[in-house]
């Protein structure tokens, strides 16, 4: 599966347990298509925390799915 995919299908499933930095910039990445630049402008931070946000909400929702399985069970 591609990672935009996977990773929009994960953000749907657990992005209420992350932080709300986390979910929007993922949000803004993954399902909006904004750039790295583009989501910290409107965030007011910079680039390399846009990255950083993004980085750790991924590893989070990676590790949400393989505690839970809500993904393959969905998926079969």
């Amino acid at each position: 599966m591609e990672k935009n995919v996977k990773m929009s299908m994960l953000l749907e499933l657990y992005g209420n347990l992350l932080t709300e930095k986390q979910r929007t910039s993922l949000e803004d990445y993954y399902n909006n298509d904004l750039s790295l630049e583009e989501i910290a402008e409107n965030a007011g931070i910079t680039r390399q925390g846009v990255r950083d946000n993004i980085k750790q909400g991924e590893k989070n929702l990676l590790g949400y799915e393989e505690k839970l399985g809500l993904m393959k069970k969905e998926n079969g």
